[in-house]
């Protein structure tokens, strides 16, 4: 099993089980994930049913210190996204762990 899966691979994959293009589909990915990142900037949450939910999340603002003078700084929180599995996705991925496809 590969450790990591391209969008190629993912392309190819359903090419092969659908029967539509490459192109289509690469075409099809992108404008997908284009449309989540948009989303997600504007801190709408996208919920894939039995898949998971992708939010964003700002962190706090924190006292750092500056290196060189040894002040404390105010650093500034960031936005994160976060993503937390559906449970059938969770469950699909605890059945395998015991399996040979690890």
């Amino acid at each position: 099993m590969k450790e990591r899966l391209s969008k190629k691979d993912i392309v190819k994959r359903l090419s092969a089980k659908t029967g539509l293009s490459e192109r289509f589909l690469n075409n099809f990915i992108n404008a997908l994930l284009e449309e989540m990142k948009n989303s997600l900037d504007l801190g709408e949450k996208i919920k894939i049913i039995n898949f998971g939910t992708f939010e964003v999340k700002r962190s706090k603002d924190r006292i750092g210190k500056d290196f060189k003078t040894g002040e404390p700084i105010r650093v500034p929180g960031l936005r994160k996204v976060f993503f937390y599995p559906a449970p059938e996705l969770k469950n699909l991925i605890n059945e395998k762990e015991g399996s040979d496809r690890t």
